[in-house]
């Protein structure tokens, strides 16, 4: 299902464009700030209607305007499937083959994407949520009733927080511990179970990525103890929850921990190598999307050579080109880039938000 082509409109210094893309790689290059983030970042809107950079739309959207706009394309099951988003900070309009829809998620459904930044290490050594993120990722394009339950199970956490913050009798609280049990027993079976689905892959990709020998060690942490039932464990821990104002337990506060050779990397590991693990990790899914539901992830990575020797970069760029997947890589010359001489390509050059066809 790659992304066929794309209109750009007011998306940072890019005041207008339109690119047609090669289905498995294309390298765009450029001084920094000329726009080649800019121009991922717009693909990422497509697929999520968000901005991998910044929380807020107005920073994403030109100067002197008061929207933007990205459409583009992409081939799925043998036709064509058109897809829009229009932005302005008080609406967001998305739109499928002509239809409004009302989720985003419609769009990453059919735009699965990935990033690999120099932000990358964040995953291994800021909080949790991107940790929570990482997997509910994998699991939403696996399992298509994953949406509908943590939506469930958000509902109930909300409404049982809100209770505890009003300080609601106990009944009033204890309500919503049943849904709450209910739906976080499956999404946790759900999470187990794409976790162990990827372990081998994400091995694999380590091994394959890494010169020097890099064991990589796993370990999901639920967030609650999954030998004891919820509702228990939320009746035991209802006084400190009232003290705390929000539920102390359940998969909302899930964590994967990594380690190597029995240490965690953020305590054990440069941030080079933090960079390549975390990017292993994102390789690892990709690989198993297409294995497990035969759809083919769309990898932007930004910033291909920093932070990385020669042959670090090597072997990421040889294990990337191996991915079904559709690559879109940016770099300040593609000369940075080793890439196999046989290898097709496309490449676009930015200057000052302008994008033009080199090959």
């Amino acid at each position: 299902m790659p992304l066929q082509y794309i209109t750009v409109a007011n998306v940072r210094n890019i005041h207008e464009a339109r690119l047609t893309f090669h289905p498995h790689l294309n390298i765009i290059t450029g001084p920094n700030a000329s726009g080649k983030t800019s121009l991922l970042e717009a693909i990422h809107l497509l697929g999520t209607a968000r901005s991998f950079r910044a929380t807020r739309i107005r920073q994403v959207i030109q100067h002197s305007v008061d929207r933007l706009r990205v459409t583009g394309a992409v081939e799925d099951g043998g036709h064509t499937k058109q897809m829009g988003l229009e932005r302005s900070t008080q609406t967001t309009q998305v739109h499928i083959d002509g239809q409004a829809r009302r989720s985003a998620t419609d769009l990453a459904r059919h735009l699965p994407l990935l990033v690999i930044d120099p932000d990358s290490h964040s995953l291994l050594v800021s909080g949790p949520k991107l940790r929570r993120h990482f997997l509910d990722w994998g699991v939403f394009h696996v399992k298509h009733d994953f949406l509908s339950l943590w939506r469930r199970y958000g509902r109930a956490l909300k409404q049982r927080n809100a209770a505890l913050r009003q300080n609601q009798p106990d009944a009033a609280v204890c309500a919503w511990d049943d849904e709450l049990a209910q739906t976080a027993r499956q999404i946790h079976s759900m999470r187990i179970a794409y976790l162990d689905d990827l372990r081998p892959l994400a091995e694999d990709y380590v091994g394959r990525m890494f010169v020097e020998e890099t064991p990589l060690e796993t370990r999901y942490v639920a967030g609650w103890d999954p030998e004891i039932p919820l509702e228990r464990q939320l009746g035991s821990a209802l006084t400190r929850d009232r003290s705390l104002g929000h539920t102390s337990v359940g998969p909302h506060l899930a964590d994967i921990h990594f380690a190597t050779a029995g240490t965690a990397v953020r305590h054990h590991i440069s941030r080079g190598q933090q960079k390549l693990l975390a990017s292993a990790l994102r390789l690892a899914q990709a690989a198993q999307l297409a294995h497990l539901t035969g759809k083919h992830s769309h990898l932007l990575v930004d910033d291909l050579p920093s932070e990385l020797d020669v042959a670090h970069r090597e072997r990421f760029i040889q294990a990337l080109i191996g991915l079904d997947s559709q690559l879109f890589i940016t770099a300040t010359d593609a000369r940075l880039l080793p890439l196999p001489k046989t290898t097709g390509a496309k490449v676009f050059h930015v200057e000052r938000g302008i994008i033009t066809d080199v090959v």
